[in-house]
């Protein structure tokens, strides 16, 4: 269970048809930036232009290189994010409290 801890997880909303915010969730395995292309990547499978994506969630900041890139492709986005570099153990101690939750704990 714990091999399937993902590295990121990014969140792009957008409106999208009747929807005012619409999601693309990327999860990354491998590089904390991926998990960031990944979800942008579907946005545009969906049809919609980066411009009109209105905010970007990522469990990690993002890198100089990928911060480029969303000002680039995504202008009008808010991006948040929770850790930061440095924050590697605190991160993998709340991955692991998570994901070794029971689902039945998730209510207390």
């Amino acid at each position: 269970m714990m091999d399937d801890i993902p590295i990121n997880i990014a969140i792009f909303e957008f409106p999208y048809e009747d929807d005012p915010a619409a999601t693309c969730r990327g999860v990354s395995h491998d590089t904390k930036d991926n998990a960031i292309q990944l979800a942008y990547d579907m946005v545009l499978d969906q049809g919609v232009d980066g411009h009109d994506v209105k905010r970007i969630f990522s469990e990690w900041q993002p890198s100089s290189t990928m911060t480029a890139f969303i000002e680039r492709n995504c202008p009008n986005a808010h991006v948040t994010w929770s850790f930061q570099e440095g924050d590697e153990a605190k991160f993998a101690k709340e991955m692991k409290k998570l994901y070794t939750k029971r689902w039945w704990q998730f209510w207390k």
